[in-house]
């Protein structure tokens, strides 16, 4: 599961979905093994019986530029084993912001009055 996203930027969210495909009763656990750095990465639930969906949040705003890497881990017990699934982050640089400035000659009276210049900016 990769994620890509500037610096600083709001918190992205994807699905992992859980399946029971022989049957019966299955009881999971959703977990965060290794990962690099720390508070990028969260995992919603961490547990449920049978099918089930587990949402992956990433907070890049957390995080400098680089790439992060983790792995979720969902575990059925030992009869049904576990699955693990690697998940990146590749944060980029934020973009600068852009600013333009502009010199007019000014047509308001009061502004003439103080300079013969007025500004826009956007």
């Amino acid at each position: 599961m990769q994620f890509t996203a500037q610096a600083g930027s709001a918190l992205q969210t994807k699905t992992v979905q859980v399946n029971n495909k022989s049957g019966g009763l299955m009881s999971w656990t959703a977990s965060i093994g290794t990962m690099t750095g720390s508070g990028w990465l969260t995992i919603n639930p961490t547990a449920g019986v049978n099918g089930g969906t587990v949402l992956v949040n990433v907070f890049p705003q957390r995080l400098t530029p680089g790439t992060y890497t983790a792995s979720l881990i969902v575990d059925a017990g030992p009869q049904v084993g576990n699955q693990t699934l690697p998940i990146s982050v590749t944060v980029t640089a934020a973009s600068p912001r852009r600013f333009h400035l502009q010199l007019l000659p000014c047509r308001r009276r009061l502004f003439r009055l103080l300079s013969r210049w007025c500004c826009r900016a956007w």
